[in-house]
């Protein structure tokens, strides 16, 4: 009866230390990006986009630095813009490809680990979930 007793004092311990393990890890957050691969008549074209919510999303200089730099950059191949996304630390998640009229449009999902984000802003009078109040 006592072992029974001690039993969730013991595991309510072990999930407390764990908790506190992943709430050091919560302060930073991924950050997402994508690059996406169109050819056209035997052109490649690459482009990046990191969408406009991550400067208020974060304070992070380097990260909006970087990015500014990454987006200035035209590269004419894949491999030209997945190394030096690498260089500035971005990692590939995921690929996916769709066939439209004109041709096979590749994007890859990108992200970049440890970066501090907080909450966007809502403008006054909007919820996330219904949009904008009438």
């Amino acid at each position: 009866m006592i072992l029974m007793l001690l039993a969730p004092v013991a595991i309510m311990e072990q999930s407390k230390s764990s908790q506190k393990a992943i709430g050091q890890e919560l302060g930073t957050n991924k950050v997402y990006g994508e690059v996406t691969l169109t050819e056209f008549q035997g052109q490649t074209n690459v482009k990046l986009n990191f969408g406009k919510a991550v400067r208020a999303m974060t304070q992070d200089k380097m990260l909006i630095a970087d990015i500014d730099a990454l987006s200035k950059i035209k590269f004419t191949s894949v491999s030209d813009a997945l190394n030096t996304l690498s260089a500035y630390g971005w990692n590939v998640e995921t690929t996916y490809s769709i066939e439209t009229r004109t041709g096979l449009v590749t994007t890859m999902i990108i992200s970049k680990s440890g970066v501090r984000l907080v909450k966007p802003k809502q403008k006054e009078g909007q919820t996330p979930a219904k949009g904008k109040k009438k």
